[in-house]
């Protein structure tokens, strides 16, 4: 394990620590009970989709067949049909045990806030480098409105703003 990943760990760990410290004691169930389905979520999501492509590749051979746009838009079928059947097991799941609003709603700020740090990652390690920190030290007026730059600095500044508006919202019991 690298330090970077370690890095990553605990920064995940005091971000848990920090949220679980400002939410009231009632609502900590539903940050929990909702990264727990999140979770489930995933898990069942990636089995349909490796079962759909599967049966795609093993019947129809159409992805095999397909130029890059084609392709593109084959993924966003299977993706669309996997989220129909994630549809239905989460109605099941509802018919067991119901899921409250705010826990979807919380769900939906997680996977939000995902999105949004993947593209920081990526922005940082994929297309500014290895020396994404020498570039991000040395802005100047010629590289400051650079797309990566931007994600860079707007992308968490949004996120630390939205944690804010979600917590507020819980405090007013408005979530």
């Amino acid at each position: 394990m690298t330090w970077f990943e370690i890095v990553r760990i605990v920064a995940l760990g005091l971000f848990l620590l920090i949220l679980f410290a400002l939410v009231k004691v009632e609502n900590k169930r539903v940050f929990v009970k909702a990264l727990l389905l999140l979770l489930i979520m995933i898990v069942v999501s990636t089995l349909c989709v490796v079962l759909l492509y599967l049966i795609d590749i093993l019947t129809f051979g159409v992805t095999l067949n397909l130029k890059l746009g084609g392709q593109f838009l084959w993924l966003a079928l299977i993706l669309i049909l996997a989220g129909i059947i994630l549809y239905y097991f989460l109605r099941f799941l509802d018919r067991l045990h119901e899921i409250q609003i705010a826990t979807l709603t919380v769900i939906e700020y997680y996977i939000q806030w995902t999105l949004i740090y993947v593209t920081v990652y990526q922005v940082a390690f994929s297309e500014l480098g290895s020396d994404a920190i020498k570039k991000i030290t040395k802005i100047n007026a010629s590289n400051l409105l650079d797309p990566s730059i931007l994600v860079l600095f707007i992308l968490p500044a949004l996120i630390s703003s939205w944690i804010a508006v979600v917590l507020l919202k819980n405090h007013k019991k408005a979530l």
